[in-house]
């Protein structure tokens, strides 16, 4: 499972799972910022991905997608296998699959703000990537640190400017305008391997008017005890933080990877998310659940493999589960019909990964309808 970095103004490195990744940067606590129309973040790097129509498609449904991209710097100092490359090799998938996907709203995580290693200019991975997705796309909070000097960690001065570490959302201005984000920090960034945040955002549908509410979280990694008990904390503050911010109970879309899965001995943020009356799951994923009896989206794609893949030449399902072990979720409120559910690949015919691997998670990608 990916986890974010620990903070520092510095690159460096360190061992895969449980140990703090250096120099990926830090967002501080942050409540909310608005109204927040943010632009496009300038680039110093000329564009290599070209750009493609954004628009969701035919009528009233909207694309919104989850995508743990993989920290840049992790791609130097700590890859998985040969199969991993280097930010600058897989971005060009990235930003293919999203535009592919055709993609309105997405959440981030593993965006780090942290200035890109090896290239000559001062860049973070997700100013990197909201820039080379180009035309309608901009970012919510294009604000590094939660300092004062927004693009710089040292000698910080805490301000709330609505940063929120790796977790970043991305929208398509030509479809969506942008009311009011915020993000909230989940924890003490010296107890974990965080900083964790639960970034938001209030959209209008400029087809019509409609209006919803859209959390991206990435809660901490680990199946220890002490690691189970932070992430059910950090759910009842993300829970509390939309309960906070959306004051209008508009329908809720929660993104975001949860660090665990329907077959890890137990899984906090999503069965919160579930009690708390905002969201239900359209796959109907509960606890080792092998079948799509519970599911209501209407169309169901590649929702048999898990969404973790660690880098792997071919995706894992398992017998006898139409239903991978989805460590990436798409929550929606009750009220919000889903069309379509997808788990992002590119396969060959043999079902192994097809190119180059985007990241060790697999983009979820669901089309929806707002009542």
């Amino acid at each position: 499972m990916s986890r974010s970095p620990r903070p520092t103004p510095s690159i460096g490195s360190s061992t895969r799972r449980r140990t703090a990744i250096l120099a990926l940067g830090l967002s501080l606590p942050l409540l909310s910022v608005s109204p927040a129309a943010v632009q496009a973040v300038a680039d110093p790097l000329a564009p290599q991905v070209a750009a493609v129509p954004t628009a969701s498609g035919t009528g009233n449904s909207l694309r919104v997608a989850s995508f743990n991209v993989r920290c840049a710097n992790c791609s130097i100092t700590m890859r998985v296998n040969s199969r991993e490359k280097r930010w600058e090799t897989r971005r060009a998938k990235v930003i293919s699959q999203i535009k592919g996907e055709k993609v309105d709203v997405v959440g981030l995580q593993e965006a780090s703000p942290g200035v890109l290693k090896g290239i000559k200019a001062n860049i973070s991975q997700f100013e990197d990537l909201a820039n080379r997705l180009g035309g309608a796309y901009r970012l919510t909070n294009n604000k590094r640190y939660g300092c004062a000097k927004s693009n710089s960690y040292k000698n910080c001065k805490k301000v709330n400017n609505g940063a929120a570490a790796d977790v970043r959302i991305i929208y398509n201005s030509s479809r969506l305008s942008l009311l009011d984000q915020g993000s909230k920090q989940l924890d003490n960034e010296k107890a974990t391997s965080g900083p964790r945040f639960v970034a938001w955002a209030i959209f209008k549908d400029r087809t019509d008017g409609r209006k919803f509410f859209v959390a991206n979280a990435h809660t901490e990694p680990g199946q220890s005890k002490k690691t189970r008990a932070l992430r059910k904390k950090q759910a009842a503050k993300i829970i509390a933080e939309i309960k906070s911010k959306n004051r209008s109970r508009l329908p809720v879309v929660m993104l975001g990877d949860f660090s665990a899965t329907k077959l890890t001995s137990a899984n906090q943020v999503y069965d919160a998310m579930m009690r708390s009356g905002l969201v239900v799951d359209p796959l109907g994923n509960t606890h080792k659940m092998k079948s799509t009896s519970k599911a209501s989206a209407q169309k169901l794609i590649n929702i048999k493999y898990d969404t973790l893949n660690n880098f792997k030449s071919k995706p894992t399902s398992r017998k006898n589960y139409a239903l991978g072990a989805h460590i990436d979720y798409i929550l929606t409120a009750k009220s919000i019909k889903v069309l379509e559910y997808k788990v992002v690949m590119d396969l060959k015919s043999n079902g192994s990964f097809s190119g180059v691997i985007p990241s060790d998670h697999n983009m979820v990608r669901a089309t929806i309808r707002l009542s």
